[in-house]
Order: C-alpha cells, then sequence, then structure tokens
C-alpha cells in the first residue's frame, strides 16, 4: 500500500510543475500561433479573468487525464475539489466584489 502512495505523490508533485510550465507557456500560444481560432479556445486572448482561468483548468485537465491513465485510477480527493472551486468560483467572485468596494471599474472579466 505505501509504494502505491508514493506512486501518486510523485503524480501529483509532477503535475503541479507541469501544470505551472503548461500554463505559462499557454499565456502566450495565441500570439505565437499567429492569433490562430484553435488557441483561443486553449489559451489566453486577452488579460481577463476569463482568459487567465483557462490557463489553469487546460492544463489541470490534460494532467488528470494523464494521471488517470498512467496510474489506472481516478483519485480526486477532496483537496483538490476544493482547489477546483476556489479558483473557478470564489475567487473571480471576490476579485469581483473587491473592485466594486475599491470603485475599480476598469476591471477585464469578461471581454
Amino acid at each position: 500500500m505505501k509504494r502505491k502512495d508514493q506512486k501518486w505523490h510523485t503524480w501529483e508533485v509532477a503535475g503541479l510543475f507541469a501544470v505551472i510550465l503548461l500554463g505559462n507557456t499557454l499565456h502566450f500560444v495565441y500570439d505565437w500561433t499567429g492569433q490562430a481560432r484553435w488557441a483561443a479556445y486553449i489559451s489566453a486572448v486577452n488579460e481577463s479573468t476569463w482568459e487567465h482561468m483557462k490557463l489553469l483548468f487546460v492544463p489541470w485537465f490534460l494532467w488528470t487525464a494523464a494521471e488517470c491513465i498512467g496510474l489506472r485510477s481516478l483519485r480526486l480527493t477532496p483537496t483538490l475539489g476544493v482547489m477546483m472551486v476556489f479558483r473557478f468560483v470564489i475567487s473571480p467572485a471576490l476579485g469581483a466584489a473587491l473592485c466594486a468596494l475599491l470603485g475599480i471599474k476598469n476591471v477585464y472579466v469578461l471581454k
């Protein structure tokens, strides 16, 4: 049992670095491809909150699929679920609320 947990931990640590690296790379793919239509679906086309959420979701989704294939199981932890809910729901809502409280009007949420 310990060997299986060690293998899962190794995949998680590798996934952290893979998601960070791919997410940061995706920030520039749209321009690197000459603003190709297919690149717009997976990378950021402007500086809005939505576009930056894609920079986390796309690599995370791809890594989760690779992890499920590599480990031959889907091991979703409560921490992962909480992190995804926070990143895609609570974080943008808090950002919008903070901007409203501070009176900041020129913020890209959806563009």
